[in-house]
């Protein structure tokens, strides 16, 4: 019997509403700042390096570092991970109700799609769960055994995470 996937982790939510925080910024290939602009696995290490969680940098090596989830276990703040052109290349965070935000392309802003859109139902190829420990290189703040930072006063607030110009 396979394992069940974990819990989401209570900064998944929070990583999904910073996400949307940034719906209008421009896209911008290996862009990883509200400033500059987004590509989509930018937007992605953005919102969660606010709250600590240090993914890689492109779309696949992100889906190597997240535990599976099945389709039925799908969670706010879950990856979602497109193929296209035969490889993975885009990543978007969940943000419920068969929504998921993210940096399309070129010429376009983040915004929210929905997964039931025949492009992106086609191309869904893996879902992933970002947690605590599951990153190598997780060392951007230190975490106490439950999960939770361990630098006191940082909070979402105090990043500046939610607004467009941090």
């Amino acid at each position: 019997m396979a394992a069940l996937p974990a819990a989401p982790y209570q900064d998944n939510l929070l990583a999904a509403e910073i996400a949307a925080s940034m719906i209008g910024t421009p896209y911008r290939a290996g862009g990883d700042r509200p400033r500059e602009g987004f590509d989509c696995s930018g937007l992605v290490r953005y919102s969660y390096r606010l709250l600590g969680l240090d993914l890689p940098r492109t779309a696949d090596a992100q889906r190597a570092v997240t535990q599976p989830v099945t389709e039925g276990a799908l969670a706010i703040g879950d990856l979602l991970f497109f193929r296209i052109n035969g490889a993975i290349s885009h990543v978007g965070i969940y943000y419920g109700d068969g929504e998921f935000v993210h940096a399309p392309s070129s010429g376009k802003a983040v915004m929210r799609s929905r997964l039931d859109e025949p492009y992106w139902r086609a191309r869904l190829d893996a879902r992933g769960r970002p947690l605590p420990g599951l990153q190598d290189s997780a060392g951007s703040s230190p975490r106490n055994s439950s999960g939770a930072l361990t630098n006191p006063g940082r909070s979402v607030a105090a990043t500046g995470a939610l607004s467009r110009n941090p």
